[in-house]
């Protein structure tokens, strides 16, 4: 690449970039790109589709160079036509001439208002996400509704509080500590999906290809730990402050306390060994494992052990 080429890419791209965070309305700024697209690469027709997932359905989002009407007629379904097949695939597609593409179904009446200048087609799949991780976080909440739903007598068990227990700080350390709980859930799905992708990184089939990469993984771990340190230790100190106000005491070494403090340590030392060891990879993925078996135990372990917070024996 040429290095005026370079540069006018790079001007390109940071005319994109500042597009998509002019305005508020992100259909106005998809048509500002659309715009530049069409007068820094003599695009003669543009648009970007979205995929109803309920339906199976795509329709055109925004559009350039295309009437109103065409915009509000045209479907395509999931594999339909190449616009179809990208989306189903997410791969990207470029088509020389769409004059000799038979894939390309013309909704958009390109090819009928062809001139004799050759019409060259590109489409670029936008991803947003990735569902895997989802589905690998989603069953650790299924477990815990189970539990809550299925367990024997669990209406019985559930008691209306002592009087002492009766304070405004019991919201804000339910809420701060099940906050970090859900992190440190969704924290142990992403590492155990990372300890599956690890070193296949260029295998494309698959389940393990639709993982996104190791990097953004093991960044995405990070930030959800310190998204979930930040709310333990909120609740740990609410659960303090409404210690005193009930029992006359910041701390006891309960139980609960105790394994609460042991898990804050476990993640503190993750984030340590991260920052200031610069530990990535394989060896934070097994430490975040096992801060998510020291929160299992905390939430259920616990009500197997005598104190304050063993809520069984409190029948």
């Amino acid at each position: 690449m040429k290095p005026m080429e370079r540069i006018e890419n790079i001007t390109l791209l940071y005319e994109i970039s500042k597009a998509l965070n002019e305005h508020l309305d992100l259909k106005r700024s998809l048509y500002k790109v659309l715009d530049i697209l069409a007068s820094s690469m003599e695009m003669v027709r543009g648009m970007i589709t979205l995929l109803d997932p309920l339906r199976d359905e795509i329709h055109i989002e925004v559009a350039h160079g295309i009437s109103r009407s065409t915009i509000e007629r045209v479907r395509y379904k999931l594999g339909e036509g190449v616009t179809g097949q990208v989306i189903e695939t997410g791969k990207a597609v470029a088509i020389a001439r769409i004059s000799e593409e038979p894939r390309f179904l013309d909704r958009t009446a390109s090819r009928r208002r062809q001139t004799t200048r050759e019409i060259s087609f590109f489409c670029v799949p936008i991803k947003k996400g990735n569902q895997v991780i989802g589905a690998f976080s989603a069953p650790l909440a299924c477990l815990t509704m189970a539990y809550a739903s299925l367990s024997p007598n669990i209406s019985d068990k559930i008691q209306p509080l002592i009087p002492a227990l009766k304070s405004n700080w019991l919201i804000a350390h339910v809420i701060t500590c099940f906050i970090g709980y859900g992190a440190f859930a969704v924290a142990c799905g992403v590492s155990a999906m990372y300890l599956l992708k690890s070193g296949r990184d260029a295998e494309e089939g698959g389940l393990i290809g639709r993982f996104p990469p190791t990097p953004v993984l093991d960044e995405l771990t990070h930030q959800l730990v310190m998204f979930g340190f930040l709310f333990l230790s909120a609740g740990i100190i609410t659960g303090a402050v409404w210690a005193n106000s009930a029992w006359g005491r910041y701390w006891g070494w309960d139980p609960k306390e105790t394994w609460s403090l042991i898990t804050w340590f476990i993640y503190a030392a993750l984030l340590h060994a991260r920052m200031m060891r610069g530990w990535r990879g394989r060896r934070i993925a097994y430490l975040n494992l096992m801060g998510f078996a020291a929160v299992l135990f905390t939430y259920f372990g616990v009500n197997l052990l005598p104190g304050l917070h063993s809520y069984q024996s409190m029948q």
